[in-house]
């Protein structure tokens, strides 16, 4: 009966993480037990659970539900695998780094070694020392200027220059129109573009809007330029992203942030601060 069970589970998907015995049988006619093999396995629990981070593009409200559970079903090593998947690969709305840390830092006094998982996702906490302005490198200027919400447009440089002022502007009306656009920072890739000419392009366009809002200057988002950073810190920067904005095709960077929530420029403004 298991067996068939055992089959059928594991043609769905699932994988067996834990059985715990509920009762054995020891044989009638023998005056000795094992200490090991305490007689025949009359039942069980079987746990099973669907390991959905090999899984390509699974939502990640749904992990966030599969971490909910195991941690209830007291799997804590894979509710904690899941939580620090979802923190590295699904932006600014699922970073748990400060749960993390602050739950391994109790768990250190115990004389568990979690100095390896801490000391990757201490960058991504809100206390992290990278969030200040005392770490002079690229990477860290531009963390340090992230905001309560953080956005990232990929504008398709490759279009005519009247085409790319064409979605900077609607982009960026969007964002000056959210009523808490001060609390916001909007992170724009120039990739295989000309940085001078991108800074060009984009310093008119703010111009513009600026006259044509009458915008105060004390009450504007934050906006940064990036195209200076390595692959490898490209990805660094999703966990504190909360939302990348789609016009167009998408960029080669598009795939790094493909878990990123997709925003349009007319949604911006119905988005609530996190």
């Amino acid at each position: 009966m298991f067996g068939d069970v055992d089959v059928s589970l594991k043609n769905k998907g699932f994988t067996l993480f834990d059985f715990t015995i509920q009762g054995r049988a020891v044989r009638h006619s023998s005056p000795i037990v094992s200490d090991m093999h305490p007689g025949s396995l009359i039942g069980g629990d079987a746990f099973y659970f669907k390991d959905l981070l090999v899984s390509e593009g699974v939502e990640a409200d749904r992990l966030l539900k599969l971490a909910c559970l195991a941690d209830i079903m007291k799997f804590y090593d894979y509710a904690l695998e899941i939580l620090e998947y979802l923190t590295l690969n699904y932006g600014g709305y699922y970073n748990f780094a400060d749960n993390i840390i602050e739950s391994l830092e109790l768990l250190k006094l115990e004389g568990l070694d979690c100095n390896k998982i801490i000391s990757q996702l201490q960058r991504y906490g809100k206390k992290s020392k990278l969030q200040t302005k005392e770490n002079p490198d690229i990477f860290s200027s531009y963390v340090s200027k992230f905001r309560q919400l953080n956005l990232i447009f990929f504008p398709d440089w490759s279009q005519t220059e009247s085409q790319i002022v064409l979605d900077l502007e609607i982009t960026l009306r969007s964002l000056f129109a959210h009523p808490s656009k001060s609390k916001i920072t909007l992170l724009i890739a120039s990739i295989n573009f000309s940085e001078s000419d991108a800074k060009l392009i984009l310093s008119s366009v703010i111009m513009n809007i600026f006259m044509q809002f009458n915008i105060d200057v004390t009450e504007e988002p934050e906006i940064l330029l990036i195209s200076d950073l390595s692959e490898t810190e490209w990805k660094e920067l999703i966990p504190y992203i909360h939302f990348k904005i789609r016009l167009n095709k998408e960029s080669i960077l598009n795939e790094i942030f493909k878990n990123i929530k997709v925003l349009l420029p007319e949604e911006l403004m119905m988005v609530p601060l996190p």
